[in-house]
Formats: C-alpha cells, sequence, structure tokens
C-alpha cells in the first residue's frame, strides 16, 4: 500500500486501478491509525457507478452497492493545467477544491475552466468525497474502490 501525504493530491491509478482518474489525499498506509481520507471522484466516473449500479445516489451521499461505504459528496474540480496566465502564486495547479472553496477565492467556473484573475484553469469537473462516520478505516475504502 502507498502512503501519501495529508494534503497532497496525487493520482489513485497505482492504487485504484478501477477508478480511473480518482485523486485521493490523506494517508493510505496500513497497520496505523491513519488521517481520514478525501478523495476526488471525477463526475463519469460517478455516472459509470450508477448505470453499472454499483453505487446509488441519496442527496449528497453516495453509497456502494454490497459494502458499508457511504461517502459526503461536495461539488470540486480538479485544476488539469494552465491555459492562460500563470499559477504562480496561486499554486492550484494539481490541487483539487470544493466549488464553495473556488468561489470564496473569487474565481469563476464554467464548465470545464475556472477563471482566477488573469488566469484561466483546464479543470476536471467532479466531487469531493469524504467518507461517512462508522465507514471504517481508509484501507477498507481503497479496498470497496477498487473491487467496483
Amino acid at each position: 500500500m502507498v502512503a501519501l501525504n495529508v494534503g497532497c493530491w496525487r493520482p489513485a491509478r497505482r492504487i485504484v486501478a478501477a477508478a480511473e482518474g480518482c485523486y485521493f489525499a490523506g494517508s493510505l498506509s496500513q497497520g496505523q491509525r491513519d488521517m481520514p481520507v478525501k478523495l476526488f471522484i471525477p463526475q463519469e466516473t460517478i455516472d459509470a457507478w450508477l448505470s453499472a449500479e454499483r453505487a446509488n445516489l441519496e442527496g449528497d451521499m453516495l453509497r456502494f452497492s454490497g459494502t458499508e461505504l457511504v461517502l459526503r459528496l461536495v461539488p470540486g474540480c480538479y485544476f488539469k493545467s494552465v491555459q492562460a496566465g500563470s499559477d504562480q502564486g496561486l499554486d492550484l495547479l494539481g490541487k483539487v477544491k470544493a466549488k464553495p472553496a473556488i468561489s470564496a477565492l473569487g474565481a469563476e467556473t464554467c464548465m470545464n475552466s475556472v477563471i482566477l484573475g488573469e488566469t484561466a484553469y483546464e479543470v476536471e469537473v467532479g466531487f469531493v468525497a469524504k467518507p461517512v462516520g462508522g465507514t471504517g478505516p481508509d484501507s477498507s475504502i481503497v479496498a470497496a474502490i477498487a473491487g467496483l
């Protein structure tokens, strides 16, 4: 199992091949009391899980079929690249922000773009997901998603 530093968003492909495009922040190490994991899930990944009946959506809660796993979803964006301007001083490239946090920065979101001042970013739209209490250790979250 790979351990990630809290606050660093890294592609989850090596950890969870079945969840293509997902990104984790938090500790995923085994055998320790881990910090809670936050997961960025692209919209199209959630759509695929729902259409395959691997999960169902109840308000802002995503429940996975056949598991105890429940994630609370908050709309967000993964900042993929700078299309115009500079990320210098903003440091958003490679990070995930919930939409309320993006608005608080004074940025505007339009489809797959976020514009903040003179800088335009290409983003991936999706959700920041956090496990709901009683879900179990972070390693069980990874295992449940990997089984999808």
